[in-house]
């Protein structure tokens, strides 16, 4: 019965819609800072790995798999209703303690709250759907079939989420259409699982029985369970680490839209999803699958070099796109955009999805399908977990962004070495099996690799400050005249020392000011080069307050000392890290005045500001 493929489809649809929209709730209740999205984040990918290892035994365990899989897709509909309730509650909660501190402790325990039980369910479908298509001899064909066909029910969700029902309904609405699938797909498992028993009471037969399979197994081949379990997490890490990097390099030739991270995902989704199911069309001409999965991380590795040589030309190929009429549109911008990320991720992402179906088959073991795979996505996720927050905060700040990415391309050659080596006593071909990590990572040292910031140098000026933060790539030009100017990720905005603009940003401080008769406290959301603040703190205030979203903005207000008068110096001028939303719905206090200093709703977070 292929129905239950089109289960495990729409299944994808709910699953990744959740997790758009609950990324939204969450940036709405913590604010928008990197460090809050990444740590509520953390905490709905731990959910889908704890639902991944614990529900992979019982599944094995029951005698109908599909009744008990339509029973948890009714269970994660139930519990997804309550998320927009139980966010309400959370910020209501918040605001009645007061706004002592960051609070990040209760803030993350409400998010666990918040996300945990419902992600849980969510990571149990991994699981579920392996021990529901148990039927099939072949682990690795089964294994990509289902995760392939709910990936790419996951990346219909995401352009289904991303661009339509998340503007046109809004959070609460969307939350309960997907509610309304899980309910639907639910209840469409239960009715199969009725149906077929049969009718002098037999055990329930599983759906897959009934679809056409392939031509039996080749030889079953087994790596150890535990490089199996090495390779499930590091992999997790290597690739969530790298789509991360990925969303990074986008925005540094297309400004950090809503919709830049809603286009990396459905790029990265499409080529795992494709790749799964790639594998399970060609399972069948498959001899050697411990090869198969070497060359695998082979081509990542290589691929994702080859991404880092396009990524700095697509801001100079969408110029030239709009110069010569081909884009006249926000729709055709927008494809224009999920077309050169599918170009640049396609290569890695396809053998990406190829290769956790093929860990899984390696390591499968009769009767244990759903413990198996449920495991070894519980690994994977884990190490996703700590793919994110590596590269996001350690990597990436301290190798910066080519240095990062080139690591992570490292780290897939790595693996190709280690299976070559565990496999062979030869001391020739291990040799083979280690030149090309051997050779990546002398080029990693010395620093010969690609630069994925295109805009990085600007001709006629130079570069007296670069660092890609976890919050975003800040530098600072000086140009012939000594004109310094800020960017952040490429993008200028009215932030240097010329004179018309230090002008301007002044007289935006003082308009803002005078409007008022008496003013006594005062706040500036947006420090930039600080010469608005400047321009505020000429007035008689009891105190004077900035708030700054990215923190590497506060460290160089140094470099313009000229625009800013080294108002950061003075003691009754508190400047503080963090989200503008969140900081003024914590402090509880009023202000006499309150200036926002060019933030643009275009950018992903400033709708909730506004």
């Amino acid at each position: 019965m292929y129905i239950i493929w089109l289960a495990f489809f729409f299944s994808g649809i709910a699953g990744i819609s959740y997790e758009l929209v609950w990324a939204k709730y969450l940036v709405h209740l913590f604010g928008a800072s990197t460090p809050a999205v990444s740590g509520t984040i953390s905490i709905f990918f731990g959910g889908l790995a704890l639902g991944a290892a614990l529900f992979g035994r019982i599944f094995d365990r029951v005698s109908s798999p599909i009744r008990a899989y339509g029973i948890l897709e009714i269970a994660i509909g139930c519990s997804a209703a309550l998320v927009p309730w139980m966010v309400h509650t959370s910020e209501s909660l918040l605001i009645s303690w007061g706004s002592t501190g960051e609070m990040w402790p209760v803030r993350l325990l409400l998010s666990a709250g918040v996300l945990l039980v419902p992600a849980t369910l969510i990571g149990a479908t991994f699981p579920a759907m392996a021990a529901a298509a148990r039927s099939m001899r072949d682990p690795t064909r089964r294994t990509a079939l289902f995760y392939g066909v709910n990936t790419l029910g996951a990346v219909s969700g995401c352009v289904l989420t991303g661009f339509w029902t998340i503007p046109a309904l809004g959070l609460q609405s969307t939350t309960w259409s997907m509610t309304f699938l899980n309910l639907a797909v639910g209840a469409m498992m239960l009715a199969i699982s009725r149906a077929e028993v049969s009718h002098d009471g037999a055990a329930p037969v599983p759906a897959t029985a009934a679809v056409p399979l392939a031509a039996p197994a080749p030889a079953v081949q087994r790596l150890s369970w535990r490089l199996v379990a090495v390779l499930s997490v590091t992999s997790g890490l290597l690739s969530i680490g790298t789509e991360v990097l990925w969303v990074r390099s986008l925005v540094l030739s297309f400004q950090g839209t809503v919709y830049v991270f809603a286009v990396v995902l459905t790029s990265y989704l499409i080529g795992i999803g494709a790749g799964s199911l790639l594998l399970a069309s060609l399972r069948r001409f498959v001899r050697n699958e411990v090869s198969l999965l070497r060359y695998l991380y082979l081509g990542i590795g290589l691929s994702c070099v080859l991404a880092m040589i396009l990524f700095p030309n697509f801001g100079h190929w969408s110029e030239a796109m709009r110069n010569a009429g081909v884009v006249k549109s926000w729709g055709t911008h927008i494809f224009t955009l999920s077309g050169l990320a599918l170009l640049a991720m396609l290569p890695a992402t396809l053998a990406m999805g190829a290769s956790l179906p093929l860990l899984i088959g390696l390591a499968d073991i009769p009767r244990r399908e759903g413990r198996t795979a449920g495991t070894l996505y519980a690994l994977n996720t884990f190490g996703g977990i700590a793919g994110s927050i590596g590269a996001s905060f350690v990597l990436m700040p301290r190798l910066g962004l080519s240095g990062a990415l080139m690591l992570h391309a490292l780290g897939y050659l790595v693996l190709f070495a280690v299976i070559g080596i565990v496999r062979t006593q030869n001391t020739s071909k291990r040799i083979i099996a280690a030149a090309p990590a051997l050779a990546a990572a002398v080029l990693f040292i010395v620093g010969i690799y690609p630069e994925v910031n295109g805009g990085r140098y600007i001709a006629g000026s130079r570069l007296l400050f670069y660092h890609d933060a976890p919050s975003g790539t800040v530098a600072i030009y000086e140009d012939r005249q000594r004109i310094r100017t800020l960017r952040v990720n490429n993008y200028y905005g009215l932030s240097d020392t010329s004179p018309v603009t230090v002008r301007l940003q002044r007289r935006l401080g003082h308009i803002a000011m005078l409007l008022h008769p008496a003013p006594d406290r005062a706040l500036l959301i947006g420090l930039a080069t600080g010469t608005t603040l400047s321009a505020m703190g000429e007035y008689r205030l009891r105190a004077l307050d900035c708030v700054e979203l990215h923190p590497t903005i506060i460290d160089v207000a140094s470099h313009f000392t000229s625009a800013n008068r080294k108002i950061w110096q003075r003691a009754d001028v508190h400047i503080q890290k963090g989200d503008g939303r969140r900081f003024l719905r914590r402090e509880g206090e009023t202000y006499d005045v309150i200036v926002g200093d060019l933030y643009l709703p275009i950018n992903a977070g400033v709708g909730a500001l506004y």
